[in-house]
């Protein structure tokens, strides 16, 4: 039964090879496409080089947070908060908050509440917890959990004060983000 099938598809795969010479007019409509396509191609509307310059560089990295106007509208009842008391300084206050990583935490070590761990630009490790002060802005840490840390920042308005901004950042990224 085996060889009597393969014989069977073997003719099969075969037959369809054998019409080499009723395919000339497929070649040639092809042909004529191609060339019909070769010549719209050419034309002078697709062959114009436009050079786009770009001249923002200078200006701030689309990257980094940029306090709105809006919200500074929206939170005009902290817009009174003072600057940072700078009597307990900051863990990190020569550090931006965008240098940091979040790479994991730590609990039930000489303390009741979990730490997290963070790397800065040159690679050093450091393990802060609920309420430690972080940045140039001095971000409050609020919550560490397994995966997150949530903080709270006092970012200056242009027009003078100072708002909070909630921060997050989550084990698996490298940059915090805005809620």
């Amino acid at each position: 039964m085996r060889p009597l099938l393969t014989a069977l598809l073997l003719t099969t795969l075969l037959s369809g090879c054998e019409r080499q010479t009723a395919m000339s007019d497929l070649h040639a409509l092809v042909a004529d496409t191609e060339v019909a396509a070769l010549a719209k191609a050419s034309s002078d509307s697709l062959a114009m080089d436009r050079k786009v310059r770009y001249t923002a560089q200078d200006q701030r990295s689309p990257f980094q947070y940029a306090v709105s106007p809006t919200a500074s509208k929206e939170r005009a009842s902290t817009a009174s908060l003072n600057p940072v008391d700078r009597k307990a300084p900051a863990k990190l206050s020569a550090v931006s908050l965008d240098d940091l990583t979040m790479v994991g935490t730590l609990s039930g070590i000489n303390s009741a509440s979990a730490q997290a761990l963070f790397r800065d630009r040159s690679g050093q490790i450091h393990r802060l917890s609920v309420g430690d002060l972080v940045g140039a802005h001095a971000a409050r840490i609020v919550s560490v959990s397994e995966e997150r840390v949530e903080l709270l920042e006092k970012v200056p308005l242009e027009e003078g004060g100072w708002i909070l901004e909630p921060r997050t950042f989550l084990l698996t990224q490298q940059k915090p983000s805005r809620l």
